[in-house]
């Protein structure tokens, strides 16, 4: 590994830690936070729609600890949320053209959506068995306010691309990770 690609690393560790703690930092200040947008996971789609295929597992891997490193989620669930969203980035980059901001802006309301999904039913079992133990009743979940509220952190997290994916590409430090062209789309008529 050349010292650029190495240092590309370094930065991209960097970026996806700041990028989880700013969310949370933002989340604890503001009254609306479930209006925060997720910089990680667009970070994180950005690199997928540009990174070469065999970068994509350690770029789950990176920013899937970055999350743990300064969240309350569970540590498994957060990894899962890092390994699902490359999955999923993985596997429609070659139909949809997600270098484009709109295509990569639906992309990451997808995967913020299913994130925050995931990471409240992780924390509501263990609540549940926390309950379980202590109280010997079961608390409820209230669906419709589970998925708005996940809603809303995928629409200002997508609203965030649209107004600064551009700028994601140009972090400090991230470009040694770039494929030179944009990867091939099938429906394309090129």
């Amino acid at each position: 590994m050349s010292s650029e690609r190495l240092a590309a690393w370094v930065w991209v560790t960097l970026w996806a830690t700041w990028s989880f703690a700013a969310r949370g930092f933002c989340a604890e200040a503001l009254a609306l936070h479930s209006w925060v947008p997720d910089f990680g996971l667009a970070l994180l789609v950005m690199l997928c729609a540009r990174a070469p295929r065999e970068d994509l597992p350690w770029l789950a891997l990176v920013f899937g600890f970055a999350r743990v490193a300064v969240s309350i989620d569970p540590p498994v669930a957060s990894l899962a949320v890092a390994f699902g969203a490359v999955a999923l980035a993985r596997a429609l980059r070659g139909i949809v053209d997600a270098q484009r901001l709109l295509p990569r802006a639906l992309l990451t309301f997808v995967i913020v959506l299913g994130a925050e999904l995931w990471l409240t039913l992780a924390h509501f079992a263990r609540l549940r068995d926390e309950a379980l133990a202590a109280l010997g009743g079961t608390p409820e979940l209230a669906l419709p306010s589970v998925f708005a509220t996940a809603a809303r952190a995928a629409a200002a997290t997508a609203l965030f691309v649209l107004a600064f994916g551009g700028a994601l590409a140009y972090l400090p430090g991230l470009t040694p990770l770039w494929r030179e062209r944009p990867w091939r789309v099938g429906a394309s008529s090129r």
